[in-house]
């Protein structure tokens, strides 16, 4: 059986690859004869824009096609999700990859330990009702 045309996208996606990673994107969404797939099983970081480049892909695949996310990992999909993504229309997120247990979120603050600043604080500027302090 031969898997379905697509990538595997790995490593990050943030503001230093945003750009390779639209290129190759919008490359295959022109090539693209049936549904696309995109396997975000070893994706360690993608940021917000690149999230919007994944909802401008499945955007631009022509007619009924779609852009499906598949394996996509459970905490990939709640960043879909808190975004408000899973309702674009030609996007499809599938499975999580297989043997993946739902990975925790990661500690923005963890505890610094014995002699260190606070317990869990975040550092610099605080938002609170509508400003930072």
């Amino acid at each position: 059986m031969t898997a379905p045309p697509g990538l595997r996208v790995e490593g990050e996606v943030d503001a230093g690859t945003r750009a390779a990673f639209s290129q190759v994107l919008q490359t295959a969404v022109g090539r693209a004869r049936q549904d696309l797939h995109v396997d975000l099983s070893r994706l360690r970081h993608i940021d917000l824009g690149g999230l919007r480049v994944l909802a401008a892909a499945a955007n631009a695949l022509d007619g009924e096609l779609t852009l499906v996310l598949a394996p996509l990992p459970s905490r990939l999909r709640r960043l879909i999700e808190l975004a408000g993504w899973d309702d674009v229309e030609k996007l499809r997120m599938g499975p999580e990859p297989a043997g993946h247990d739902r990975e925790p979120w990661p500690d923005p603050w963890p505890d610094p330990g014995p002699g260190g600043e606070g317990h869990g604080e975040p550092s610099g500027d605080t938002w609170v009702d509508g400003g930072t302090r």
